[in-house]
């Protein structure tokens, strides 16, 4: 997109907000000086990052119609084609990377169709707005028009209809890195803890399907899509060993893709404004 190559640098050199919010949290994951240059490029490419990727969503369908949708690289099909075999559907585990939305749309239209689940009402670092509110769901629905299949945590019948997905032998997606909102698990993660969310291994091991973590990068000519090698089918005795096996797995994996792309992780503000909101809590004494 020839406008991005104008719009991104802008954007990044004006978003004053998020680089305070991100540049710290960079800085120490990889162990870097928050004032140094390396920090500021790194926050400067990630915020230019972030631009491309919101233009690129608003016209991923006119791409398609146009077949100018393309993928630089697909990675590790075979784990992917393995897992398929099973016939009992595949969890695929990722984070919050740039490449996400538009990997979602190529691989539908390669003939693998993901059921993505997600937050209707996601807390956005990418606004500026005072910290701490609510999106509304504009985001929501540019995905649902470009063609996204979702299915929200909102809907009562959201696990039901994961666990049909998968008794169909299709894929469903689970950003592993989102904010976990109930059932969740602390771990070390990027130099602080982390609550990670569980839910999504407990279905995993009920439906019995495997758990194929994967990688979305935003290049130039269209999203970098990894799949790694699936966890161990060694399903344990329980849910509860399963997960307490499998969580530090997915952690470590996520952590490494994070620091092998660090301009590429969506959520960098996004922890920024959650230690801001805990600073503001503690200073009101609630």
């Amino acid at each position: 997109m020839a406008a991005s190559r104008i719009v991104a640098p802008l954007y990044a050199a004006t978003a004053f907000h998020l680089q305070s919010l991100a540049r710290p949290h960079i800085a120490r994951a990889l162990g870097l000086d928050p004032e140094g240059p390396q920090a500021r490029a790194l926050c400067r490419r990630f915020l230019e990052n972030n631009a491309r990727a919101r233009m690129l969503e608003l016209v991923l369908t006119k791409l398609e119609k146009l077949g100018r949708l393309e993928c630089s690289s697909l990675e590790g099909k075979e784990h992917l084609e393995a897992a398929l075999k099973l016939g009992k559907g595949v969890m695929t585990v990722r984070g919050h990377f740039f490449g996400d939305s538009a990997a979602n749309r190529y691989l539908a239209g390669a003939g693998y169709p993901i059921l993505s689940i997600r937050n209707l009402y996601p807390a956005d670092p990418y606004e500026s707005r005072r910290p701490g509110r609510e999106a509304p769901p504009d985001r929501a629905e540019i995905l649902r028009r470009a063609g996204i299949n979702e299915v929200f945590i909102q809907d009562p019948e959201c696990v039901l209809k994961i666990f049909a997905r998968l008794r169909s032998g299709a894929l469903v997606d689970v950003h592993f890195d989102a904010r976990a909102r109930s059932a969740a698990r602390s771990l070390p993660f990027l130099g602080t803890r982390r609550a990670f969310p569980t839910g999504f291994l407990r279905i995993a091991f009920h439906a019995g399907c495997p758990v194929v973590p994967m990688l979305c990068l935003s290049e130039r000519r269209g999203p970098k899509i990894i799949f790694e090698a699936p966890l161990s089918g060694d399903r344990g005795s329980n849910a509860d060993d399963y997960i307490a096996r499998n969580l530090p797995v997915l952690a470590a994996i996520l952590e490494r893709q994070i620091l092998s792309h660090p301009d590429q992780w969506v959520l960098w503000a996004l922890m920024g404004q959650s230690e801001e909101r805990q600073k503001r809590r503690d200073g009101s004494g609630t």
